[in-house]
């Protein structure tokens, strides 16, 4: 690894990312996402650094997915990818450093494969080697040419286990059906429908879906995040009094099961409960 990309990942280590690579931008050039982040990049944009930010804080079995039981990781994996920008221009001012997290026009799961930091799951998911699939993913594009070796793509053990699991159908041979997924449904606005309704009172679940990554053998061993936001003042469920309590948005802004609102949780947990009345129509 040449000096200049090593001083990078440096920088970036010493902002509390550990997991990171590089990719040639180039080979992403053509799969960008058509998102208003397209206007951010950076004119020349050369290489992108690519970070994975493990969440996983250990079984605590709730109503919420993992990953919405902490703060929403946009803030805090945003907050870390700035901080790196900002020390990044400071080592190498002539040059432009945009971070970016899931709203992004980068092809995260495919530029960090590139960048080696895992394998591909059968639901579409990207696996680390420690962390396994609880990990979000983050980059910062740079028109700073850096070092960047293709890896090759890999695939998971192709166990099958998570298509077997799955609840309402949306992995299959030719990959996730979005619109079928339980975490697509828990969130989706409007009336459900019945199949639907019995999907989210078979599971437990009124915010997103764990199951086809619960029954991974790639996440067996998943170590537990050494990023103290994802650890502390978790949330994996949520009661009746708490959604209906006047002050639940106010408390919970910061939370990403709450982007959409606090009716389609009410709705959910209504489901749950047998309360058909908490349906939105």
């Amino acid at each position: 690894m040449d000096a200049v990309t090593a001083a990078v990942l440096d920088i970036l280590k010493g902002c509390g990312i550990g997991l990171c690579g590089t990719a040639d931008f180039a080979l992403l050039q053509a799969h960008l996402r058509p998102c208003a982040g397209r206007r951010m990049l950076p004119e020349d944009a050369r290489s992108a650094v690519m970070a994975l930010f493990p969440y996983y804080a250990g079984e605590a079995g709730g109503n919420l997915s993992k990953y919405a039981a902490a703060r929403d990781y946009h803030l805090t994996v945003m907050e870390m990818l700035r901080e790196a920008a900002a020390r990044l221009k400071e080592t190498f001012p002539q040059n432009a450093f945009v971070p970016f997290c899931d709203d992004s026009p980068i092809p995260e799961v495919g530029a960090a494969l590139l960048a080696g930091l895992g394998l591909r799951g059968r639901n579409g998911l990207l696996i680390s080697e420690a962390f396994g699939s609880y990990v979000f993913i983050g980059e910062v594009i740079t028109d700073l040419a850096l070092e960047a070796k293709p890896a090759a793509e890999r695939g998971c053990l192709g166990c099958g286990e998570c298509e077997k699991c799955c609840p309402s159908g949306a992995l299959r041979g030719e990959g996730l059906l979005r619109r079928r997924c339980l975490s697509d449904v828990t969130q989706r606005r409007g009336e459900l429908t019945q199949r639907e309704q019995t999907l989210i009172r078979g599971t437990g679940r009124i915010w997103g879906c764990d199951i086809c990554q619960d029954v991974c053998p790639h996440n067996r061993t998943a170590q537990e995040t050494p990023i103290a936001a994802f650890r502390r003042d978790l949330k994996p469920s949520l009661c009746r009094a708490e959604i209906d309590d006047t002050d639940f948005e106010e408390k919970n802004a910061d939370r990403a099961f709450l982007w959409k609102g606090k009716t389609i949780l009410r709705r959910n947990l209504g489901i749950l409960e047998g309360h058909p009345e908490d349906t939105i129509r």
